[in-house]
């Protein structure tokens, strides 16, 4: 297995990478199977290597939320439950097949107890999910429409990985909306 993915974040050693590796895990799920079904704890924090994966709750009204996309390159996780150690209110599922490399809760301390590298790293990742919430929070109250523009300008290719009606739901808008939005710009 692989894990120079990790270098993009830290300057890990061969040695430090090799350790590293026997941690993590090969995991393939398929179109529409979930990483995590809510109501679950989440113990297992995963890379995407390909493919792609959608957070989503149930809402009030029993429709699915879309809440977030993750693609190849991505970590994916609920950080909450993952955390906490609570049940997840968020399930992750697989829009195409995906191949993903897993790392446990366990298996994350102990690479942090042992390894001051794999903490930066942890830290990092930390932030970078910080940075990214705050964000997608601050562009919440914005127009449908500067919205759209922002995703498609992070993520030219979302059309291509997921259906109309999912980036809709991420959107918070109908998916009839969403085609005359596309359909001026």
């Amino acid at each position: 297995m692989n894990t120079d993915f990790l270098l993009k974040y830290v300057d890990f050693t061969l040695e430090e990478l090799k350790s590293i590796n026997q941690f993590f895990h090969n995991q393939t799920i398929v179109k529409n199977e979930l990483f995590l079904k809510e109501g679950d704890i989440c113990n297992t924090i995963a890379y995407i290597e390909d493919g792609t994966l959608i957070l989503s709750q149930v809402s009030e009204n029993g429709n699915e939320q879309i809440l977030d996309f993750f693609s190849a390159g991505d970590f994916v996780s609920d950080y909450v439950s993952f955390l906490t150690n609570s049940p997840a209110d968020t399930s992750i599922k697989a829009l195409k097949n995906s191949h993903l490399l897993t790392l446990t809760k366990k298996h994350l301390h102990h690479l942090y107890g042992i390894m001051p590298n794999f903490q930066k790293l942890g830290r990092l990742l930390a932030e970078k999910y910080l940075l990214d919430f705050a964000q997608k929070l601050k562009t919440s109250s914005l127009p449908p429409i500067i919205r759209y523009e922002q995703l498609i300008t992070q993520n030219p290719n979302i059309f291509k990985e997921v259906p109309q009606y999912m980036i809709a739901s991420y959107l918070g808008i109908s998916p009839e909306w969403l085609s005359k939005i596309r359909s001026k710009s």
